[in-house]
């Protein structure tokens, strides 16, 4: 890891952050090398064979889309897992979690003595794990030295925020099925995850629709709370809930805020307003300049612990204007006085990609991918989020060298300088008011800062 960190500008997020320097040097904290720190992603799988993220950065995966009991494309992998899922009430231990309420107790006690299913099939997420494959880009991505890489003349010097971090891939299903969810976490918990990152939103059952706003399609799409359908995803949702707010204190759990620019953050980054549930890491998005984002939701006193960089999307409404003023519309758009300064930034977040051709083209089989085979421009709050999740497992590696105690969820959260959410936050406001609430404050938000979070952290 010798390059000069001015050369690799398409890591603006990096020095964003603070973790490359405007002077050319890596950070003092990859330096000599870190121990293994594992983050679990809940999302869609992620691809194997792409050369900034080799395959033994990745343990084995998991897909709770297929079956909810979770179901593995290799054999190896059916047994490794049985293995882990043997062990899941150490691991809680070790947590610190012992005095488990019964639906939980009961779900371990059950993982405990079953195996996931093997389909001896192709794994789906070697075509349809875009979203996750980029997330754990941004989180554990890195360039080998050995350049024994399939493509070396397609390789990006590219880094995750931590590259010396494992990722344990789980792909749920996006849909309104929670109990895949529920065993999402349990799996993760299983496999010695140290950080967990869902960075995307959950449809939220919420039976009573409580929010009696028949234009928030979060809430209104689930209309009969009397149905067997609806009581058991009621339930499960009770289940899933219960599950976060067990582990949230103990290990830090990174939630995407969502991107409907909404005042009321996503479910299930909503649950940080509710009691018990305030060391939830729920992340917003800031732009290139440091501004939030257009769509990215909420601001910190509904609960956004911290922002951080990713893409920004050109909008027109009543609360302000965002857009490129370099393109025809943005030049017509700015004479007519309509102008938000200095908002809009048209540059994205640069990730990595499920290895293919999407183009069409046939080039042969002795010709290596085109860079676009390779890399893909990523963003909303789902990019920031997982940035988060890469730092926190960073924050820890170091903290391991340093022989400081486990990163907790409220450990991060107290880093983060996050200020706790008031359990009396009301999510009743209507999407107008939420909107506006949310726009009211200034686009100038805290960004994290991984050198100030590391200087904390040795105290």
């Amino acid at each position: 890891m010798d390059e000069k960190a001015n050369e690799l500008f398409y890591l603006w997020h990096l020095q964003r952050i603070g973790l490359l320097g405007q002077g050319g040097a890596f950070p003092e904290a990859w330096s000599g090398g870190l121990d293994e720190v594992r983050v679990a992603i809940i999302d869609s799988g992620c691809a194997t064979s792409h050369p900034n993220l080799p395959a033994e950065a990745i343990l084995p995966s998991l897909d709770v889309a297929v079956d909810e009991g979770g179901v593995v494309y290799q054999e190896g992998h059916r047994t490794s897992i049985a293995f882990a899922w043997a062990g899941i009430d150490v691991r809680m231990k070790e947590l610190g979690i012992e005095d488990l309420p019964p639906e939980i107790q009961a779900l371990v006690d059950e993982i405990k003595t079953s195996s996931p299913e093997f389909l001896p099939t192709e794994d789906p997420a070697h075509h349809f794990s875009a979203h996750g494959t980029a997330s754990a880009g941004l989180i554990a991505g890195r360039t080998l030295k050995s350049g024994k890489s399939a493509f070396p003349d397609a390789i990006l010097n590219y880094f995750g925020v931590n590259p010396f971090a494992s990722i344990i891939p789980v792909a749920t299903p996006y849909s309104h099925e929670i109990k895949p969810l529920i065993r999402a976490l349990l799996h993760s918990v299983a496999m010695g995850a140290d950080v967990i990152l869902l960075p995307r939103m959950v449809n939220d059952v919420d039976s009573s629709n409580q929010s009696g706003d028949k234009s928030d399609l979060r809430r209104s799409r689930f209309t009969d709370p009397k149905s067997a359908k609806m009581q058991k995803l009621a339930k499960d949702k009770d289940t899933f809930e219960t599950l976060l707010r067990l582990l949230s204190p103990m290990m830090p759990i990174v939630l995407a805020a969502g991107n409907d620019g909404l005042g009321t953050i996503a479910y299930p980054a909503s649950l940080v307003n509710r009691k018990g549930f305030e060391d939830l890491i729920v992340v917003g998005s800031v732009n290139s300049n440091g501004r939030r984002s257009s769509y990215s939701s909420g601001r910190s006193s509904d609960g956004v612990a911290i922002f951080a960089p990713s893409d920004d999307e050109e909008r027109i409404d009543r609360f302000g204007t965002w857009f490129d003023p370099s393109d025809a519309v943005g030049r017509q758009i700015k004479t007519l006085g309509w102008e938000r300064t200095q908002a809009y930034s048209p540059f994205g977040v640069l990730a990595i990609d499920i290895p293919g051709r999407l183009d069409g083209e046939d080039r042969g089989d002795d010709v290596p991918p085109k860079l676009r085979d390779l890399y893909t421009v990523f963003g909303g709050t789902s990019a920031a989020s997982a940035i988060v999740a890469g730092i926190a497992s960073l924050v820890e590696a170091v903290g391991r060298k340093d022989k400081a105690e486990r990163l907790t969820g409220k450990a991060f959260r107290e880093l983060l300088g996050a200020r706790a959410a008031s359990a009396n936050v009301s999510t009743t406001k209507t999407r107008a008011a939420a909107t506006a609430s949310a726009r009211e404050e200034t686009d100038e938000v805290p960004i994290v800062d991984v050198g100030d979070l590391l200087n904390r952290r040795r105290k």
